[in-house]
């Protein structure tokens, strides 16, 4: 009875380490997956920031040019109304009259 009840605490502890092992092995393949999916997270949070910024560098740019066609086509709208005046005076002159 005696030899029972001096082995129960090294049984006892024995378990408990094993217990605690498995917990720590659980523990640490739980940690590494969650460390993996925050890595792909960032990964993918990143690549999104990313193409983000780039799609709105497009919009920035797409504006400016917007601005530079309006300006070119006021230009190019002006010389254009410049030459069939031009033209029209050319077309309606006064013809002198040939003797």
């Amino acid at each position: 009875m005696s030899a029972v009840c001096l082995l129960v605490p090294f049984y006892q502890s024995y378990y408990n380490y094993q217990t605690d092992k498995e917990i720590h092995e659980a523990l640490k393949k739980n940690n590494s997956l969650v460390n993996r999916y925050i890595e792909k997270n960032k990964r993918l949070s990143e690549a999104r920031n990313h193409w983000a910024s780039r799609y709105y560098e497009s919009e920035v740019i797409n504006d400016q040019l917007k601005v530079q066609i309006d300006t070119v086509n006021q230009y190019w709208s002006k010389e254009y109304v410049k030459v069939q005046d031009k033209l029209f005076d050319l077309k309606n002159k006064a013809r002198p009259l040939k003797k």
